[in-house]
């Protein structure tokens, strides 16, 4: 359990494009799996963390994919 947390934790701590280049970074709707999935607490916890800043990473790239007006 404690490896999981590690993991998620370790994730977390690089930037999201990086994860992305890396195809390491999943769809949000996977990711959000991970939480509702996640049986341990302290794992739960990491894994919130990481999802919490997919929803800030897509909103940028679509910003900077979105047509100048």
């Amino acid at each position: 359990m404690k490896v999981r947390a590690a993991a998620y934790a370790a994730l977390a701590a690089y930037p999201m494009d990086l994860l992305e280049t890396l195809e390491a970074l999943r769809p949000l709707q996977q990711c959000v799996q991970l939480v509702v999935r996640e049986c341990d607490a302290a794992a739960r916890v990491e894994a919130e963390v990481l999802v919490g800043k997919a929803p800030a990473h897509e909103h940028m790239r679509r910003r900077r994919s979105a047509p100048m007006t």
